[in-house]
């Protein structure tokens, strides 16, 4: 394959830091689906569809803290090649869903239940806090970043690159889907969707992964 040709979809890529923030999952866009598991493993899915690409486990501790983010690929055509582009970002977070969708414009994105108007952004209202004070939206030159109180969680989209940033303490050996349970131990990350048990391929984890 010839990346030249390739525009968005989702490569998760993972660093490590000392401070509060101890793992980060960076996601760059530019082809078919590839993903960088959170303890080490790469692989890659060329199917557009809805994905998984990390959430809490069920039974997760803290309800204010547990999170779901989905990414969802449409088929394009590139210089006469079929392939496979961002077209969406779905994340929810402590019961707020936060929809954000490309090209990323100031009013791409909605919050259910929705406390404040999307148009304050598109009125260039660069910043904005939820009323309760659990996160800080922001926009600038197409990027949005979402920082939920306390620092534990923050994601990041322009419409190509999705990247999330979590807290060790809060979601070490406490996530699952395409990016695997981030328990820092390789070769346990393909666990099936609903069960205990590990995929006997790859294509058979992707596909537990999709909606």
């Amino acid at each position: 394959m010839e990346l030249s040709y390739f525009l968005p979809v989702l490569v998760m890529m993972l660093s490590f830091a000392d401070n509060g923030i101890a793992q980060e999952l960076s996601g760059r866009c530019y082809g078919d689906i590839h993903v960088d598991q959170y303890d080490g493993a790469k692989f890659m899915d060329q199917t557009p569809g809805t994905y998984v690409c990390s959430k809490t486990v069920d039974g997760f501790a803290d309800n204010a803290k547990a999170f779901e983010l989905q990414v969802t690929t449409v088929a394009a055509t590139r210089r006469g090649k079929v392939i496979s582009v961002i077209s969406s970002v779905s994340l929810t977070y402590g019961g707020v869903v936060f929809d954000f969708s490309r090209p990323t414009t100031a009013a791409s994105f909605t919050i259910t239940p929705a406390d404040f108007s999307s148009s304050a952004l598109a009125n260039n209202q660069q910043t904005h806090t939820a009323d309760d004070g659990s996160y800080v939206l922001t926009y600038n030159n197409g990027k949005f970043e979402l920082t939920v109180a306390g620092g534990t969680f923050k994601m990041t989209f322009n419409g190509r690159d999705c990247k999330l940033t979590t807290d060790a303490t809060t979601y070490s050996g406490q996530l699952e889907g395409l990016l695997g349970n981030r328990d820092g131990v390789g070769g346990n990350d393909q666990k099936l969707r609903n069960t205990n048990t590990q995929a006997t391929s790859t294509e058979e984890f992707v596909q537990s992964w999709k909606e």
